[in-house]
């Protein structure tokens, strides 16, 4: 469990987060959803160790983000970067190895990895859906093979939540759904927690079990996604008939201007 307790993030202007609180358990897939990309930062900052929040409280799996344990918390919240290169030329093994939290950018190569981190990275592969796939060269694999990698060179420390910021900036539309139903199966049947973050889009809140909404700071939806998508729909309607209902009025005066007679 991830328990947000009161988190305040300020800014120039005004806050990036104010007194946000929130609950987020593991076993399930949530959103974390804003127009404004610095707000969803902010919140995965604080969620991922990155940043200890000026105010309030957070803690992961019962251990307090408080300064000298970070790292506890790196540990248990792993972050999935999408757009880390493939070495195209180098196994799946080698591939899930160099990703391995804790290593140098140096300590990746040095060395040969012992047999247990081989037996490790194997299991890891094994959990994404790539045993039997460990010789295969990173150039083999197609974009959704490749996320796998990435997750797996994230599953070493055993954590209990991933973490996959900005989804759709690396990611299509249709590869964001089938990442969505792989990390949605992992979740539900291993009991492991995944936050998402991106825009409020149908992509992203068609995918996730549950959604965090946040608006100028202020967390406005915390419930099932579906829900949100259908408040989100509402406001569209109603923008649009607005619009239309003001181009109806101006249309409306034109047409009374033309057809009022000029004096003299």
């Amino acid at each position: 469990m991830i328990e947000m307790l009161g988190i305040s993030v300020p800014r120039r202007d005004g806050w990036l987060l104010h007194r946000v609180c929130a609950r987020i358990p593991r076993g399930k897939v949530v959103g974390v959803c804003s127009a404004d990309r610095s707000e969803r930062v902010a919140l995965l900052d604080a969620i991922t160790g990155r940043a200890i929040p000026e105010e309030g409280r957070v803690w992961v799996s019962g251990v307090p983000l408080v300064h000298g344990r970070e790292s506890r918390v790196r540990e248990l919240v792993a972050v999935v970067d999408l757009s880390a290169p493939i070495l195209e030329r180098r196994s799946a093994l080698w591939n899930t190895l160099a990703r391995r939290p804790g290593l140098g950018a140096l300590g990746r190569f040095l060395r040969y990895p012992r047999e247990g981190e081989r037996r490790g990275a194997r299991r890891a592969l094994a959990r994404v859906g790539l045993e039997g796939r460990s010789a295969d060269m990173g150039a083999d694999f197609g974009v959704l093979d490749r996320v796998r990698l990435c997750v797996a060179g994230c599953l070493w420390s055993a954590p209990e939540f991933l973490v996959v910021p900005e989804l759709e900036t690396t990611l299509s539309g249709a590869e964001a759904q089938e990442f969505l139903k792989l990390v949605g199966g992992w979740s539900h049947i291993e009991g492991l927690g995944v936050i998402v973050s991106g825009a409020p889009t149908r992509t992203m809140l068609d995918g996730v079990d549950r959604a965090l909404e946040l608006r100028e700071g202020l967390l406005t939806f915390d419930g099932a996604a579906a829900d949100l998508l259908r408040r989100l729909h509402a406001e569209n309607d109603d923008l649009d008939r607005t619009s239309l209902g003001r181009a109806s009025d101006r249309e409306a005066g034109l047409a009374q201007g033309r057809a009022e007679p000029r004096e003299g």
